[in-house]
């Protein structure tokens, strides 16, 4: 039964996705810290060109020219240039770090995120948008990556150019440092203020991005299904409706961002004018030299310089986290279906399944009530009845899509909640109603489930299958790309292949879901008789509207409204007075019509 219910949104704030990162990366921190020497060293080398820089200025304006004299102006402009290239040298080498850790870490968060999303349960990704969320985990990345650059040539170089011009200041000028470090707070408190009012809008930006990608990803996904019904008109105005909600929210953004800069903007030119004012002051008591103008004025250039870079890269460092705020909200969130503590492998040798008092439901609406039904090894069952009757729902409960809100499942006497997911998964087969097919080739997609399968095996199972004959006849065999989802190969085909990769699985448990709907008579005919064969040796589950698939079944089970309401052979069932008479007569009676 499908049951529709409100999209789940996922949150998580800067803090949060900074935390999330740190820790999924701690086995770099040693880079990390590297970095942070570096860097430091880098920009500490940077604030001594101009200090000596005022050293030689004072040199030249003060003394006389002599060789003693322009010995010590050569070892100044050694020291010039000697702070220049180390700094020079510091800060490329923390680009060549970089550039060999910032990919692996890159591409270990994108890891991370899938094995986060794949950890949730099959109720999950039905509230999902898989072009969003797709978009999301790539996020991840792109979030780091926003922030380590920002953090270590933006937020740190600056922070530690602004410490040391502080430290200098202190140490010849305290007048002067008193009054930069009041500019600094200012500036900092400013960028908080105008950060914790700019992120609800990033936020938000971020969520209305999501949504026009995830738009975008449908309409693209689905492009044929647009075309056939001649809806392109109405699929780009509702793109361009998402795309304007983005345009609006980014500008709202952007002036939130301006209004900060503007307050740093004259605030800059305050401290300019005072910094001067100081030196005007000194100069006229003869306490300061023309190095110490240029000194300053220098140092000024500097402080603005790195002050509102520390802004823009502050700014820049929470957008990128705020960016990566949904899928740490989903990393973070609750796994619906998880292993239990200490959940041991499934040993499946015979393939006996007992429902026991199952009850389960949709969030309020019941969907099973008290299901119980035991099948015995190898027997071979069939769930029929109504759409809504729960009969899709048992086969997830069996694979533990979904957990059982009161009752057991059992597989050969072993509570399926208390296995590892994994285990109870390579044990059951399932050929659904639908196939979905991966991007590759036949036969890795006949073989998806089995590793070190010989090729040999992949045609044995699509002979048997009789996907083989159409194989054969591609000009790349089995090695030809099937497109996204198996675009490329008609209903009939696909549902072939995950036959036959069923078939190559040869497992215990058999689940089929309408397994033959989308093959035409011949084919049908060709695929029972395989089926035939491979039942022999399995527990079968088949889930069928067409009844005349199951006359053959061992046990046919009628469902309605989520209970067992009969349940017998065809020519048992058929011959009462009940849901599954009257199904069986409605289908005749439409054949003999048609």
């Amino acid at each position: 039964m499908s049951v529709s219910l409100p999209e789940k949104t996922y949150a998580a704030t800067p803090s949060e996705v900074f935390k999330f990162i740190w820790d999924s990366t701690r086995d770099r921190r040693w880079f990390y810290a590297v970095m942070s020497l570096v860097v430091i060293a880098a920009s500490i080398c940077f604030v001594m060109v101009p200090v000596e820089m005022k050293h030689l200025i004072d040199v030249i304006t003060t003394q006389t020219p002599s060789a003693a004299n322009a010995g010590m102006l050569t070892w100044i402009i050694l020291l010039v240039v000697g702070f220049r290239l180390v700094g020079s040298l510091f800060y490329r080498s923390s680009g060549y770090m970089s550039a060999v850790m910032v990919p692996r870490i890159k591409a270990q968060l994108e890891e991370i995120g899938l094995r986060g999303v794949l950890a949730h349960s099959h109720a999950f990704f039905t509230d999902q948008h898989m072009g969003s969320l797709v978009r999301r985990i790539g996020r991840l990345s792109d979030a780091y990556d926003r922030v380590h650059g920002t953090f270590y040539w933006n937020i740190l170089g600056s922070i530690a150019v602004c410490v040391t011009i502080t430290i200098e200041l202190l140490i010849t000028r305290p007048a002067a440092a008193v009054l930069v470090v009041f500019w600094m707070l200012f500036i900092a408190l400013s960028n908080i203020v105008i950060t914790k009012w700019k992120t609800p809008v990033d936020e938000e930006r971020s969520r209305i991005q999501n949504a026009a990608q995830g738009l975008l990803a449908d309409i693209v996904s689905n492009a044929t299904l647009v075309k056939l019904f001649a809806q392109e008109s109405k699929e780009a105005t509702a793109f361009h409706e998402g795309l304007a909600k983005r345009v609006n929210i980014e500008r709202i953004a952007w002036f939130r961002a301006d209004h900060g800069l503007t307050a740093s903007d004259v605030s800059a030119a305050l401290l300019n004018g005072g910094l001067l004012y100081l030196a005007l002051w000194g100069w006229e008591r003869g306490q300061v030299t023309i190095g110490d103008f240029v000194l300053l004025q220098s140092f000024v250039v500097m402080l603005i310089d790195q002050l509102f870079m520390i802004g823009f890269a502050y700014r820049d460092f929470i957008e990128a986290l705020t960016g990566a705020s949904e899928i740490v909200g989903v990393l973070k969130s609750k796994v619906e279906v998880r292993d239990v503590k200490g959940a041991k492998p499934m040993r499946v040798t015979r393939g006996g399944i007992k429902f026991s008092q199952v009850n389960f439901g949709y969030g309020d609406k019941r969907i099973l009530s008290d299901f119980t039904l035991d099948i015995a090894p190898g027997e071979k069952i069939a769930f029929v009845g109504p759409s809504g009757a729960g009969k899709s729902t048992v086969v997830k409960l069996l694979l533990r899509f979904y957990d059982a809100n009161k009752g057991k499942v059992l597989i050969d006497g072993q509570d399926t909640s208390k296995v590892t997911q994994q285990s109870l998964r390579e044990n059951v087969s399932l050929v659904p109603q639908d196939p979905s097919l991966f991007h590759r080739s036949l036969r890795e997609n006949i073989a998806y489930g089995r590793s070190e399968v010989e090729l040999e095996e992949v045609i044995a199972a699509a002979k048997k299958a009789h996907c083989h004959e159409f194989i054969s006849k591609l000009p790349l065999g089995y090695d030809t790309l099937v497109g996204e989802r198996g675009i490329k190969l008609s209903g009939g085909e696909r549902q072939r292949i995950a036959i036959a990769r069923a078939i190559l699985a040869d497992t215990k448990i058999l689940v089929l879901d309408e397994a033959t709907s989308s093959l035409d008579s011949e084919s049908e005919q060709l695929i029972q008789e395989a089926l035939q064969e491979l039942m022999k040796r399995k527990t079968v589950i088949v889930i069928a509207h067409r009844l005349s698939t199951v006359m053959g079944m061992d046990r046919i089970v009628v469902m309605e409204k989520g209970r067992i309401a009969d349940m017998g052979t065809h020519d048992e069932l058929l011959g009462k007075i009940g849901t599954y008479k009257k199904l069986w007569s409605i289908q005749v009676g439409g054949f003999q019509g048609a």
